[in-house]
């Protein structure tokens, strides 16, 4: 068959085209791991016309493996995965030079193996690897494009290459190696087509790379949830909380907050009389209004026009009459964030840092618990960080999974809270 025939679909794509074609022919990439996610990158790499793809594993086939891992037949089980994943690819594109490693990528050969190849792609399933394929790429300025999946969760990101602002971001970035490595091995359970959707998005990162089109994953960490279908690349969002106490200027300070982007306002004063948190509102430009969540006194959201109200122990149920608000509430515990997340449109789960506001509030979380939260799909977009946040941690509340963050006391203590949000919203 004529190799412009073969691959005449994806040329037609501008993005592609015959120039890009040849990029992918002369492309090297090491894939570390044949199993779930490895299937599905092995394949349309291979479909693709990728120069050479070098495969690692030492599994041989198990009956348990058939479920999700496309590459392979019952009559194969027992056999050699790396030696059956040649066969199989070999079969669907004879053109691809197909190199098979029967080990497992450790600390002792992972330079020498990868100092061959381009771009290294991740089919693994266990930590220890995936931070000595990191390090790797990253000291040699490889991309290194990481792929999990968990139960009915996928994640993507590419690493080990600067972004549009000279940042090179790294696996480390997301997980503490001591923390991680110290974890109880998480559990096994997966839906099938979760490695099959996950592992296509980490071969679109390599085709993208290696043919030079679109925008990759860069410092981006794209994220599905099959139960859900919802599927996004997390963008922090900030919330600000007012000071539990009213102070003068206070107005004129939140509208020049608007002003200069503000998306979202909590306006809690526990004890403020209706009368007080009304004529705090009038002193508001009106145009704000949908923006302003409502912590007490709920019937002035309707009268105000509000964006929403927020559910605390004061207040723990949603009024009547306020169809087209939003319902957020704070939670203390893993469990409250189960029990109210299908209720609300987000959350607030706090103290994650010791309280800047509060004295003597400390963190009621250990990164493990948060980190496995995520993991487990509880802490996601619409889960946001609250209790000390402040803008250093800001990187950390990203990698654990966070939609975003609400801060108070930070930004009400800095020299220019305008300014303050300005450099959250950058961060």
């Amino acid at each position: 068959m004529d190799s412009a025939e073969r691959y005449s679909r994806q040329t037609m794509l501008p993005e592609l085209g015959t120039e890009g074609q040849k990029r992918l022919s002369a492309t090297k990439i090491l894939l570390v791991g044949a199993g779930g996610l490895g299937s599905p990158i092995a394949t349309y790499l291979t479909a693709a016309g990728i120069g050479t793809l070098g495969i690692i594993d030492a599994d041989k086939v198990s009956f348990s493996n058939l479920q999700r891992q496309t590459l392979y037949t019952e009559d194969e089980v027992g056999q050699s995965k790396v030696e059956c994943a040649y066969k199989r690819l070999h079969g669907l594109n004879h053109e691809v030079s197909i190199r098979t490693y029967d080990c497992f990528l450790t600390k002792y050969n992972a330079e020498e193996i990868i100092a061959g190849y381009d771009i290294v792609v991740d089919g693994c399933d266990n930590f220890a690897t995936r931070f000595i394929i990191n390090d790797i790429c990253i000291a040699a300025g490889k991309p290194y494009i990481y792929g999990s999946i968990q139960g009915l969760n996928g994640q993507v990101s590419v690493f080990g290459v600067p972004d549009a602002f000279g940042k090179v971001h790294s696996y480390r970035d997301l997980y503490d190696e001591s923390e991680l490595l110290s974890m109880e091995a998480p559990s096994k359970a997966v839906l099938g087509i979760t490695p099959a959707v996950t592992g296509s998005v980490e071969a679109n990162q390599v085709l993208q790379l290696a043919a030079g089109f679109g925008e990759p994953l860069i410092g981006k960490l794209w994220s599905i949830d099959l139960r859900t279908m919802e599927s996004y690349i997390p963008a922090m969002k900030t919330i600000v909380i007012t000071r539990p106490a009213f102070f003068d200027g206070e107005t004129y300070l939140v509208n020049s907050l608007f002003l200069e982007g503000m998306e979202r306002l909590h306006l809690r004063k526990p004890g403020a009389s209706e009368e007080e948190l009304a004529a705090w509102l009038q002193d508001i430009d009106s145009q704000y209004y949908g923006r302003i969540v409502l912590h007490d006194c709920f019937p002035l959201a309707k009268k105000f026009a509000l964006g929403g109200v927020h559910l605390n122990s004061r207040n723990p149920e949603a009024p009547q009459g306020i169809h087209g608000m939003t319902v957020s509430r704070s939670c203390h515990s893993i469990r409250e964030i189960i029990q109210h997340k299908s209720e609300c449109d987000y959350l607030f789960l706090s103290p994650i840092y010791d309280s800047i506001s509060k004295e003597g509030y400390g963190a009621a979380f250990s990164r493990i618990e948060l980190k496995r939260a995520a993991e487990e799909g509880i802490i996601d977009n619409k889960v946001f960080a609250l209790g000390g946040v402040s803008l250093e941690h800001i990187p950390e509340v990203r990698s654990l999974g966070f939609g975003g963050a609400a801060v108070l006391g930070a930004l009400w203590q800095a020299e220019s809270p305008v300014e303050y949000l300005k450099a959250l919203e950058n961060a």
